[in-house]
């Protein structure tokens, strides 16, 4: 697979997650120098032990995309990490098929007509006054596996229309990710302003959001100036930090 200037790429037939490993990547560069780690990339063709939000643990089996984003970012652009990776990956799917417009559900994943066809991990790390952040993503290429937990199904590229291999995914979304996503996170309205565009939530839909305080449900208004949603409910205007859209 071909290179990106000024990346570091690693590429791996499996793993037990390309998260874990840009984690283990990211503490060990932090426990021996101050210095900072170009950008690097690392991917897999299989994950044994994928990770989600809220913990959950899957297998992503061959046919996917899995992919970990290693890098630093101002420590104002860390809300906005899992918007502007969503904006940039679904760049890449729009390249695979056009047909794909609106695919963004907050906070986090990729869908479709209901079914999951990819998701968004972030996790950092803050130094001074930046953060090393690892943005991991993965797509359904040629498979869609199960979804343990979920009532929702999942869905491919490939049945959405693409025809294409694995590799050729891989790089199309590789290339749209790193060229959309770091000119992103310097453009905190422009990631507001795509993400809007794509999401598949409209102003004025009810949400049911579930949240580490309880469910929250109100009419979707917008996203906060810090990329959090915000909902209104009765007479009140509620700003929902984390959580899942039932």
């Amino acid at each position: 697979m071909r290179g990106w200037p000024g990346v570091n790429w690693v590429w791996l037939p499996e793993v037990d997650s390309t998260n874990a490993l840009a984690e283990r990547l990211m503490d060990a560069w932090l426990a021996d120098t101050e210095a900072a780690l170009p950008p690097t990339l690392i991917c897999a063709d299989s994950q044994w032990a994928g990770r989600g939000r809220e913990g959950r643990r899957w297998q992503s089996p061959q046919g996917g995309v899995y992919a970990s984003f290693l890098s630093w970012v101002p420590l104002e652009a860390l809300p906005w990490l899992p918007l502007a990776a969503g904006v940039a990956v679904l760049a890449g799917v729009k390249k695979l098929v056009p047909g794909v417009e609106k695919a963004l559900k907050w906070p986090n994943d990729l869908e479709v007509d209901h079914r999951k066809l990819g998701g968004i991990l972030c996790s950092s790390r803050v130094q001074g006054d930046r953060a090393w952040t690892v943005t991991g993503f993965g797509v359904n290429v040629t498979a869609a596996p199960l979804l343990p937990g979920e009532a929702r199904q999942a869905v491919s590229l490939a049945e959405l229309g693409f025809a294409g291999s694995v590799e050729q995914a891989r790089l199309a979304l590789f290339d749209a990710f790193l060229a959309t996503f770091p000119s992103l996170l310097s453009h905190p309205e422009e990631v507001r302003r795509s993400w809007l565009s794509a999401t598949i939530h409209g102003r004025g839909e009810i949400l049911r959001v579930r949240t580490p305080a309880g469910v929250v449900q109100g009419e979707f208004l917008d996203l906060s100036p810090q990329g959090l949603l915000l909902l209104q409910t009765g007479s009140r205007v509620v700003t929902v930090a984390s959580g899942e859209i039932a």
